[in-house]
């Protein structure tokens, strides 16, 4: 997390493909695009994928798993 938090560059998403599925309290998402490094000197484009899980609890919805990547 460390190198992650030390990067000088902004990091921003522009998803492509986004799907959500609900089944009774779970929710689940599953989004394709790519993560956008913005830093003083360059932008970089890379492809991402996110796949997270929901809990309605109480009313509200709980984030219970982030799973994110850039595939190669």
């Amino acid at each position: 997390m460390t190198s992650l938090f030390s990067r000088k560059a902004r990091l921003s998403w522009v998803w492509t493909n986004r799907m959500v599925t609900r089944q009774g309290e779970l929710a689940w998402i599953f989004a394709e695009g790519h993560v956008v490094a913005t830093a003083p000197d360059r932008t970089d484009r890379l492809p991402y994928r996110l796949v997270c899980i929901f809990q309605k609890v109480a009313g509200d919805w709980r984030w219970r798993l982030f799973s994110g990547s850039e595939p190669v």
